[in-house]
């Protein structure tokens, strides 16, 4: 299906949220800042982990839940826990 839209688009165009940064967003930018300046973890590190964040879906959280039901039938109940928990 054709994408089209009657203006251009700049892919590293600063994305503009029509707001000003809160108290929150300056204390997460300024923690940011100082951890890559003291060399935590530099900003390759942080734009990785932010990349691996964003890919993760709700699919993949029913393919572990469903690995684990996959197991449980094969190994049987976990030892020492109850079938009723409450």
């Amino acid at each position: 299906m054709a994408h089209h839209h009657d203006h251009d688009h700049d892919d590293h165009a600063p994305i503009e949220e029509g707001r000003a940064p809160t108290q929150f967003d300056l204390l997460e930018q300024a923690i940011r800042e100082l951890l890559i300046e003291k060399n935590i973890f530099s900003a390759d590190d942080l734009r990785r982990q932010v990349d691996k964040t964003d890919s993760v879906s709700p699919a993949d959280g029913a393919k572990v839940v469903a690995k684990g039901l996959g197991r449980s039938r094969v190994q049987g109940p976990t030892p020492g826990r109850s079938k009723n928990r409450y």
